[in-house]
């Protein structure tokens, strides 16, 4: 259900996450569903979790892939040092998208060719063809998505687990299914944006302009990998703002949790990274007594040679 394929559409053996979706019921009426899902008597074992950042720095998870995201960029190519050593740290928490209509799929199957069409609010109706023709063993040309204007989803419906358990559903009953999520349910079992705790050292001048930086990041990546190598990287990319860090090197570690996996969010890794730059220039305008608008000014991107400095990055992904 994302850029790596390391989701069940239901477990079969471990349940990876609070409110994880474990079966469907079909039934031909909402009554009929509710009073059948009612005598539905489930047992679990309990295991071990780990559901908060903190929690996960300290047991040292990362997400399946073990990926670190980095970034680096050096204007002469070594660190140049500042005139003292600055260290802070700021966090920030997750956030529930709230969009106006939850999660909502239609599947009609149709022809005698399992073909299916796909009735889904989503921001992502290509990935969804892909990724439900995957799930099924259909060609994707079999698959259509249909998809009416979202009225604001900022990110939240680019998964498309509703859509595949709806899918899923239609081409074993080779009827029309719907699924709607009420909103407690939509709330418990989808992503959040990504929480973040970002650590930085800096190299600053008497005059508060910025000569190194380093930052380390650590974001909560949820159960799985999802989007979360993508959003890491525009993390990286932003983390300077609208100012020019001459010397940077960034490093990202998405931590793995058992909480669902977080997603998209409007600004996509953007708002994170400006909030920890901006946080930077408070700090040094704390620690030089200056004004913190001269600081920004010391430090803050402007035409010519630099700006052509400032855009010719080199990032590794490993």
């Amino acid at each position: 259900m994302a850029e790596i394929p390391d989701e069940e559409v239901f477990p079969t053996s471990e349940v990876l996450y609070c409110g994880q979706i474990i079966g469907v019921i079909a039934a031909e009426s909402l009554e009929a569903a509710k009073s059948a899902a009612g005598l539905v008597k489930i047992s679990y074992e309990r295991l071990e979790s780990i559901v908060t950042l903190e929690e996960a720095i300290k047991a040292g998870e990362c997400t399946v892939m073990g990926h670190e995201i980095r970034l680096e960029r050096y204007q002469d190519g070594k660190e140049k040092a500042g005139h003292f050593i600055l260290e802070g740290r700021i966090t920030t928490g997750a956030q529930e998208h709230f969009y106006l209509e939850p999660h909502s799929a239609l599947a009609v199957p149709s022809g005698e060719k399992r073909e299916l069409t796909l009735h889904f609010t989503t921001q992502e109706p290509s990935s969804v063809q892909a990724t439900v023709a995957s799930v099924l063993g259909l060609q994707q040309n079999k698959i259509i998505v249909k998809c009416r204007r979202l009225g604001g989803a900022f990110g939240g419906k680019e998964r498309c687990q509703v859509a595949l358990i709806a899918a899923v559903a239609a081409d074993k009953l080779r009827r029309p299914c719907r699924f709607v999520l009420p909103r407690e349910v939509d709330v418990e079992i989808t992503g959040h944006r990504h929480s973040v705790s970002a650590a930085y050292k800096l190299g600053v001048s008497k005059t508060g302009k910025i000569e190194t930086a380093t930052v380390e990041s650590d974001f909560n990546a949820g159960f799985s990998w999802d989007l979360s190598e993508s959003w890491g990287l525009i993390l990286n990319m932003r983390i300077d703002g609208g100012y020019t860090l001459r010397n940077l090197s960034v490093r990202s570690i998405p931590r793995r949790t058992n909480l669902a996996s977080n997603t998209a969010f409007r600004g996509f890794g953007g708002p994170e990274g400006t909030l920890v730059v901006e946080d930077m220039m408070e700090r040094i305008a704390h620690k030089l007594g200056m004004d913190p608008m001269e600081v920004r000014r010391a430090n803050i991107t402007r035409s010519g040679p630099v700006l052509w400095i400032r855009h010719k990055r080199y990032y590794e992904i490993i």
